[in-house]
């Protein structure tokens, strides 16, 4: 028997050549760095899409919130005026982004929100009783609450972006009708 044989167990001396320890080195270098260099990748790629969303949430926040004092506007005024528009033109662009950022909740309650609004200032000029020349409405007490409900889904829609956005101070928010308010009575 040879010194490096047991009778239980035999042991085989390691001898790799340089060329051997050459190829291991380049596999695991390669391994290393094939793995090194995808998870930077994706560490990019994740904070990328974070800035993206971040962005896309402040712009669609501020579309609402401008859409959120135009029926306020309205509703203290009683009139509708005819450059009163809300086209919600970030969402097209953002909606993909923000379809992964937000949860199943805040991304339906923004985009209800978004087409209810958009909907409201494409369809109000088209409302019996526009006038001709296009200047205003008279906004009948009726109409006039018909407009506290769109308030409350952009309330709803811009808290939700809030955290998103970097609005995450109470002071930032815009706040829906009070159900406390006194209602005005329907004609």
């Amino acid at each position: 028997m040879s010194p490096t044989e047991s009778p239980s167990r035999v042991t085989l001396p390691l001898a790799i050549s340089a060329p051997g320890w050459t190829a291991i080195g380049a596999v695991g270098g390669a391994l290393v760095g094939a793995t090194a260099g995808s998870l930077i990748d994706y560490l990019f790629q994740h904070r990328r899409e974070r800035g993206e969303a971040m962005a896309g949430a402040r712009l669609v926040a501020g579309e609402i919130a401008i859409a959120d004092s135009q029926l306020k506007n309205a509703q203290a005024d009683k009139k509708w005026w005819g450059f009163v528009e809300m086209p919600m033109t970030a969402w097209p662009e953002y909606r993909a982004v923000l379809a992964k950022a937000l949860t199943v909740a805040e991304y339906e309650t923004v985009s209800q929100a978004i087409e209810g609004l958009r909907l409201l200032g494409e369809k109000m000029p088209l409302s019996p009783g526009w006038p001709k020349d296009g200047s205003y409405m008279e906004l009948t007490e009726k109409t006039i609450n018909y407009l506290d409900p769109p308030r409350r889904d952009a309330a709803r829609a811009y808290n939700a972006l809030s955290k998103l956005a970097g609005h995450d101070r109470v002071g930032d928010r815009i706040h829906p009708p009070s159900p406390d308010a006194p209602q005005q009575s329907p004609e």
